[in-house]
């Protein structure tokens, strides 16, 4: 599950960004939170909380603390909608377009939970604490996999008997694969763009782009596929899961909790945190492994794509190991 929470205030006016913020590291003891409020005079003025740690647990305490931070400022009663970013849209929300939020839309969005378990049920909460908190606000929501709703069949399709048709890639981070990916095209003056967007954080993947559309990304018919993140694995054999059942004795629910949580950067060097590897690599072999598998790994999926889109105009870095990572920009390039 992601381990950030971010959101920004906005203006109706222009849609200029009246407050920014970011709690990291929910459910670590190093819990940080902070936000920046801009002013008419471009001035920005940046917060914090102190001991964030004891007030944020979870991300349901992180909604609250929000609501906290806009009544302090005196913001709530100037609100005119709320947008909440869901993961997984299944089937049911496919058209690449926001949803205005009512009982029958959450309904099916609670309904994708088996397909999103980490994900989806956190946003449910978060959606349902938001209506409580925030009564009578329009909200609105959009998913992450509705901008690969344009993936070929050949991209999507996983070589299974047909036994239902949930059980192929439908790839996620499509809000910011998109969002980047324009302002690129946008900036190169080029419709017919053909781009590699790498969006990497505690949650990583891939997206070959042509034309504005997705066409391929690593991510599958959950958040766990492709290439290695803070927590999860990527690809793996799967074989790996029938043997760790066997030799270790470790029920399903258990082997998907080791998969999410305690594999990626974590399983290999027992941190999930780029930056804190990154720091320490030099003098740690593990760390530095970890390191290396990741870019490794990312190396494969840029090579895959640049076939597949027959070359490449760009490649794009997000996320916060995309952004302020320049090693592994360096390595990876």
């Amino acid at each position: 599950v992601s381990t950030q929470s971010t959101g920004d205030l906005l203006n109706t006016k222009g849609l200029e960004v009246a407050i920014s913020g970011i709690i990291e590291q929910i459910g670590e003891k190093n819990v940080a939170c902070h936000w920046k409020q801009h002013t008419k005079d471009s001035e920005v003025k940046e917060h914090q909380i102190d001991d964030a740690g004891s007030k944020i647990k979870s991300h349901v305490d992180a909604v609250h603390v929000v609501e906290k931070i806009l009544k302090e400022l005196d913001t709530t009663s100037k609100l005119y909608f709320i947008a909440h970013r869901v993961v997984h849209g299944g089937l049911s929300f496919i058209d690449d377009v926001a949803y205005f939020l009512d009982d029958e839309v959450l309904k099916k969005i609670q309904e994708l939970n088996s397909l999103a378990p980490l994900h989806n049920p956190v946003n449910v909460q978060g959606i349902k604490d938001t209506i409580k908190v925030f009564n009578g606000i329009t909200q609105i929501v959009v998913f992450d996999s509705t901008f690969h709703s344009t993936l070929p069949e050949i991209a999507y399709k996983y070589a299974l008997p047909k036994l239902g048709p949930e059980l192929r890639k439908f790839g996620f981070h499509g809000i910011s694969h998109r969002y980047v990916s324009t302002l690129v095209a946008k900036e190169l003056g080029k419709k017919d763009c053909k781009i590699i967007s790498l969006h990497l954080g505690n949650g990583c993947s891939a997206c070959a782009i042509k034309g504005g559309k997705s066409i391929d990304t690593s991510m599958g018919m959950t958040p766990l596929q492709g290439l290695v993140m803070g927590t999860r694995t990527g690809d793996i054999d799967p074989t790996c899961i029938f043997h760790i059942r066997r030799t270790y004795e470790k029920d399903v629910d258990k082997i998907e909790k080791m998969l999410n949580h305690d594999s990626g950067l974590k399983g290999i060097c027992g941190k999930s945190d780029m930056r804190h590897i990154v720091e320490n690599m030099a003098k740690d072999k593990d760390m530095k492994l970890a390191f290396d598998v990741f870019c490794y790994r990312l190396k494969q999926f840029i090579g895959s794509y640049y076939a597949v889109l027959g070359g490449a105009d760009v490649i794009i870095f997000t996320g916060g190991i995309g952004q302020h990572s320049e090693l592994v920009r360096e390595e990876v390039c």
